[in-house]
């Protein structure tokens, strides 16, 4: 179990090393068209919600380890697959497979990393180890955006042949990780399963820590949907500072280098998450995060001028400086044999209400994306999210003193 807190931190590394992250619009409009492109979009987390339960489920009934093996499987034939694809039904399909295994990961990775701390006994250092690998995770994924910036702007295919490597890597490093012994009962089925974690809503903290998820999830993808064609936009515009940026095959480096350091702000943002945790309340620590990530949509919506790039280098502060105290918060008050299906449920609704808002964002889509109308979604984002924030925060106040600071 030990090697298995040792190994944790180099496992997610490896599945965080996404090189495809800076251009995987550009790639699909490129390929396929700008409509289209949205569409594949819809197909990514459609497929993550169909999948998040069930994978959740396997997860708390076959195991940990098996979980994470198919998770990595998944992720290397995804990326294989964009690398030669070149037509609307293999992108489709390879977007199941990457929605496959972002969700047979999400929630099995930090239950793995629970279980085997009780294990040994350990388990007042999770939010710590959990702090730690975030940590770990994004100087990883700030790494691989910069390679992913630099080799797309040679062929936006090659930064999927160094992600599939990388999951080579995860898969590696699965396979040897050992399966906690946890109690488990085989016998339950999905739907009880399901019904059993949906009667945690009926505390009152793990509702509201749902809730504030959900919004939380919306307000960081906003931008991170948007940045590239607001940036490719800032190439087309009439400054010949934007053009000079962000122009031509520029807009891959640029991309690359700004969203590798907005991981770095992440990696900082989780550093000092427990620091900060201790000096202000639970409610207040997750209204900052809202905060800064509506400030970033607003400075986006109203500037298309190269300055405003400084916001989107701050937007992974704010999640990830509310992990580590999230998942505290969560893991006590969910069972063992439960915790990876509420993870995953809670990822599914995050995904689930991110989907909302883009359907509803949809409507200001025509057949290419104009500043006028790429203005308006984020004008919208901000005052419909401002508005919920701050309700979740009155409902915070009410309920965020049964956790401790």
């Amino acid at each position: 179990m030990r090697a298995n807190v040792r190994r944790y931190p180099w496992f997610v590394a490896a599945a965080s090393f996404s090189p495809w992250l800076p251009v995987f619009f550009l790639y699909f409009s490129a390929q396929v068209g700008f409509d289209e492109a949205i569409t594949l979009s819809a197909v990514y987390y459609l497929s993550v919600v169909l999948l998040e339960v069930p994978s959740g489920y396997i997860s708390d009934r076959v195991g940990r380890r098996p979980t994470l093996v198919v998770a990595s499987v998944s992720l290397m034939l995804a990326y294989l697959g964009f690398a030669g694809a070149s037509s609307f039904e293999t992108f489709a399909l390879c977007q199941v497979l990457l929605a496959a295994g972002i969700a047979f990961q999400s929630g099995s990775d930090s239950a793995l990393l629970h279980d085997s701390l009780a294990a040994t006994g350990e388990t007042d250092t999770y939010a710590r180890e959990e702090a730690r690998s975030r940590s770990v995770s994004l100087a990883s994924t700030s790494a691989s955006c910069v390679l992913g910036g630099l080799l797309g702007s040679m062929a936006l295919w090659l930064p999927y042949v160094l992600a599939a490597a990388s999951s080579v890597l995860a898969l590696t490093l699965a396979w040897r990780f050992a399966e906690p012994s946890v109690e488990r009962s085989n016998a339950v089925t999905l739907k009880r399963q399901v019904r059993a974690v949906a009667l945690r809503f009926s505390d009152s903290l793990l509702l509201w820590l749902m809730l504030w998820y959900v919004l939380a999830f919306s307000l960081a993808h906003v931008p991170f949907e948007f940045y590239q064609p607001w940036l490719r936009l800032l190439g087309e515009s009439g400054s010949q500072l934007g053009q000079w940026l962000a122009g031509g095959n520029r807009t891959p480096i640029v991309s690359g280098f700004v969203m590798g350091l907005s991981m770095f702000g992440g990696m900082l943002g989780a550093m000092v998450s427990l620091a900060i945790a201790k000096r202000i309340s639970l409610p207040t620590l997750l209204l900052l995060a809202n905060v800064i990530q509506l400030l970033i949509a607003a400075g986006l919506a109203i500037w298309l001028h190269p300055v405003a790039l400084i916001l989107v280098l701050v937007r992974n502060f704010g999640m990830n400086m509310t992990h580590a105290p999230l998942m505290a918060a969560i893991a006590p008050r969910i069972d063992a044999s439960e915790r990876a299906t509420w993870l995953s449920l809670q990822s599914l609704l995050g995904r689930l209400g991110f989907a909302i808002v883009m359907f509803g964002l949809s409507a200001y889509v025509g057949e290419s994306l104009a500043w006028s109308a790429l203005s308006r979604m984020l004008v919208s984002t901000v005052i419909v999210g401002s508005i919920m924030a701050v309700l979740i925060w009155l409902m915070g106040r009410s309920v965020g003193g049964q956790t401790s600071r």
